[in-house]
């Protein structure tokens, strides 16, 4: 749990910059700002994918060995609520984040950008050509949506860890 608990908080760190960056692409982009050095950086964390990966080995072991049953009653559904019920919804809003990643911003990197570092920067062959395509700026509110759901569910989770 501790392992985990210092995971989730990495990750709600992670995605929540990687939120203030989109937020920041969809300002500049609507009201047609100039690509800066910060914008650069803003491209680079927009769509990412992050992977979360709980350590759940003991609570299996305590299943299969029924020795669950051994514990307090609040704790086994303490563990019960966390590693069935919130461990699996930050799995999935991980996996709608990749599926997004993989299926739209991937594409739209080989054809747009001519540079792009996994979480550093992206630089695009027109800019001016972004500026002017309405589809980007859905695409990004749309992950931002996406996006506070995943923080959503990782914070649900550590607030499960934690207790």
């Amino acid at each position: 749990m501790i392992q985990d608990k210092n995971s989730l908080k990495i990750s709600i760190d992670t995605h929540s910059k990687n939120l203030e960056a989109e937020i920041r692409v969809i300002k500049a982009l609507e009201s047609n700002e100039n690509f800066t050095d910060s914008l650069r950086s803003d491209f680079g964390r927009i769509h990412l994918a992050h992977s979360y990966h709980s350590v759940s080995k003991g609570y299996q072991l305590l299943k299969e060995m029924n020795l669950s049953a051994s514990l307090d009653k609040n704790i086994r559904i303490s563990l019960s609520k966390y590693y069935e019920r919130d461990v699996p919804e930050v799995n999935n809003e991980l996996e709608e984040d990749n599926k997004e990643f993989l299926t739209y911003w991937i594409p739209y990197l080989r054809e747009h950008f001519k540079e792009w570092e996994f979480d550093e920067y992206a630089i695009p062959y027109d800019y001016n050509q972004l500026l002017e395509d309405k589809n980007l700026i859905s695409a990004l509110k749309i992950d931002c949506v996406n996006l506070r759901g995943t923080i959503n569910a990782l914070d649900i989770a550590l607030q499960s860890a934690t207790n």
